[in-house]
């Protein structure tokens, strides 16, 4: 099987999928594209790594694994995008140390993040190219495109050009009030040396997975963020009421009067609510107790430690 060279053309946003972007890969040799759909974390360590005036107040995951790779004597000599299942693109690192190679499978959006930042070649083999290419010409039709591509290109605002203004925000197609209120709040917090992030379009926040790489999710709505947390854990989740002098916790599910009575009902959500009130109170016993009797500082050290100040 044939490799063939590729270059990163451009990112992309989806009009019709809110949150998705399509990294736009082409031939060195050819007219073909390669269109691959990526989450937006993805697409923004991705336009950072093609925009070389872009530099992120601390490291990414990506710049933290370069790093580390470059310490360690560790070179990614190429990438492979090596198969096509479903819509999903496979992809291995092909690292290098002390003159021995091991391949290594990775999500292609991090393939090509890391790609770009060792400055290594990507390639794909022909078939895979053959299988979801596209060449874009005017008569092409948008409806002939799409039935190979989740997106067309026509139907893309290309935001190459103005990436930079929008990663200086953390704003990826957001509304008014997330950039003037919600964004300059988390902006005033992380100032504080907070570590918060945000704000993050729900559907592509929660649908990418994104929220596994996170503690904890601030929704500014109840539908904005209960409704894809019953989508995700249904059956296992728990609803939690912050701030009360007693714990309060729930099922994640309302009364299913339908099937009342017929043993038909899941009780993993309503296990799961009565444990998790357990370790809540468990913890606030041990908070108090901890925070009881505490060192008591010396009045003296206080008043010499303050004139130093």
């Amino acid at each position: 099987m044939n490799l063939i060279e590729l270059n990163v053309n451009r990112i992309s946003y989806s009009q019709s999928q809110n949150g998705a972007y399509a990294l736009i890969l082409e031939e060195v040799d050819g007219e073909r594209k390669l269109p691959i759909v990526i989450g937006g974390f993805e697409a923004q360590s991705i336009a950072i790594a093609l925009d070389k005036n872009i530099e992120p107040p601390r490291p990414l995951t990506h710049d933290l694994f370069k790093t580390f790779s470059k310490n360690f004597e560790i070179n990614i000599k190429q990438v492979i995008i090596h198969k096509l299942i479903d819509g999903i693109f496979y992809s291995s690192l092909i690292c290098e140390r002390d003159k021995v190679e091991e391949i290594i499978d990775a999500r292609t959006s991090d393939a090509i993040a890391l790609a770009l930042r060792f400055e290594s070649p990507i390639f794909t083999y022909s078939k895979i190219l053959d299988k979801a290419g596209i060449i874009l010409k005017k008569e092409i039709s948008e409806k002939n495109i799409e039935k190979k591509l989740l997106f067309s290109e026509e139907l893309f605002g290309a935001v190459t050009n103005s990436f930079k203004k929008t990663l200086d925000n953390h704003l990826l197609g957001l509304s008014d009030e997330e950039k003037q209120i919600i964004a300059p709040a988390v902006r005033d917090l992380a100032s504080e040396d907070k570590i918060v992030m945000g704000p993050y379009a729900a559907d592509g926040f929660f649908g990418s997975g994104a929220h596994k790489q996170f503690d904890g999710v601030l929704a500014m709505y109840h539908d904005q963020g209960l409704a894809p947390f019953k989508a995700l854990s249904f059956g296992n989740g728990v609803n939690f009421t912050a701030g009360l002098p007693v714990v309060r916790t729930s099922p994640d599910h309302g009364t299913g009067f339908d099937i009342a009575g017929q043993g038909l009902a899941n009780g993993n959500s309503l296990r799961s609510a009565i444990f998790l009130a357990r370790d809540i109170r468990s913890n606030r016993q041990e908070h108090r107790a901890l925070t009881a009797n505490p060192l008591k500082i010396n009045e003296n050290y206080r008043r010499e430690d303050s004139r130093r100040d």
